[in-house]
């Protein structure tokens, strides 16, 4: 039943949860192992969303590129950073078949921007309709005492280029 089910899946969006008004430490056990297995589980996925990944590296990414042809949304980002360094931006530019159709991809980028800004660029130029959005996470005691996961939008890229956005934009994950 459930390898059926993981095939058709379409969607998958991992919330910031909160049920004991504590901070959370989110999926901070999920690795690129484990999202690599998900990902060749899941080839009909066109969207994923994982908060509070502090394991997940380039491998991870380009798994999803590789087996999701699908894949137009990838978000995957936490409070710190992230182990990806970019160079899956390289081995997706240089196989275009992989997730030909993506559109949209979240990323953090971290206070040591470890991030291979020129293979970003290169990726960005060679996929026009691909934007790249750099967040930056925090937690924050949010209504009724919650810890809520926000997310500052500091950098956006699109054909090559650095895109106008709004410093700072929130929004609640």
């Amino acid at each position: 039943m459930f390898p059926n089910l993981c095939q058709k899946l379409w969607s998958i969006e991992l919330v910031f949860m909160d049920p004991y008004r504590e901070p959370y430490d989110g999926y901070t056990d999920v690795d690129d192992a484990d999202l690599i297995r998900l990902a060749k589980a899941c080839p009909a996925l066109r969207a994923f969303k994982l908060p509070y990944a502090s394991k997940t590296g380039d491998a991870a990414f380009a798994a999803f590129c590789r087996h999701c042809p699908s894949l137009t949304r990838l978000e995957i980002f936490t409070t710190n950073c992230l182990r990806a360094t970019g160079a899956w931006f390289d081995e997706v530019r240089e196989n275009p078949s992989w997730a030909p159709k993506l559109k949209r991809v979240t990323i953090t980028k971290g206070e040591d921007e470890r991030i291979d800004m020129d293979a970003l660029l290169a990726m960005s130029k060679v996929r026009s309709n691909l934007l790249i959005t750099f967040v930056r996470g925090d937690e924050d005691r949010g209504f009724r005492g919650r810890y809520e996961l926000m997310a500052f939008m500091d950098e956006k890229y699109r054909g090559g280029k650095k895109v106008k956005c709004q410093p700072c934009h929130q929004e609640v994950l």
